[in-house]
């Protein structure tokens, strides 16, 4: 039963990531499997389920590498720089369709997407608190520089943006972690 289980999440989640969530369907799933949709079905009630076992997935796995990669740092600088390239890295393995469909067809698995990256803001929070203690960045609230930071980030699933300032996702994450990261830095820090 779990394999089945597994197997339809691995199917879902594949879809997810290369072709948003509009464009997926149950059928198309249970198709691809080799299943029926009503088996389908016994395992997952919905496909708005099946997003939100996606971004648990996801936010699990963005958990895990970006800690594991900024674990051995420690120097607050590079570390947040290390773990917001390993966030951008996840984040340039979904297709940002599914972020821009989830957000108009799916409200409550947007709202599952905001509350798993509120978790991740306070993590953020905790490196920026660490980087002030040691007297590297400026002392601004941690809580005021996430929210910022999140606000850059969420310009990343607007192609619209991307297009009128002529630049790649990939392109874009990077010039926000920049901008994000040696704006909180102290003058005397700056190289």
């Amino acid at each position: 039963m779990e394999a089945v289980k597994d197997r339809i999440r691995e199917s879902a989640f594949r879809a997810f990531a290369q072709k948003g969530f509009k464009a997926v369907t149950m059928e198309q799933i249970s198709k691809e499997l080799g299943i029926s949709k009503k088996t389908l079905y016994n395992y997952f009630s919905s496909k708005e389920e099946l997003a939100e076992e996606f971004l648990k997935d996801f936010f699990q796995r963005l958990r895990e590498v970006s800690d594991r990669a900024a674990a051995e740092e420690e120097d607050p600088q590079k570390r947040l720089w290390i773990k917001l390239n390993a966030v951008k890295e996840e984040f340039l393995k979904i297709n940002p369709l599914f972020f821009e469909d989830i957000q108009k067809y799916a409200p409550s698995v947007w709202a599952t997407y905001g509350r798993l990256r509120e978790e991740r803001a306070r993590n953020l929070e905790r490196y920026i608190a660490l980087g002030q203690e040691k007297g590297l960045f400026k002392d601004i609230p941690p809580r005021m520089a996430v929210v910022l930071y999140l606000g850059m980030t969420n310009s990343l699933f607007r192609s619209d943006f991307l297009e009128e300032a002529g630049l790649t996702r990939e392109k874009a994450f990077e010039l926000i972690i920049e901008m994000f990261v040696c704006g909180l830095l102290k003058a005397d820090k700056k190289a």
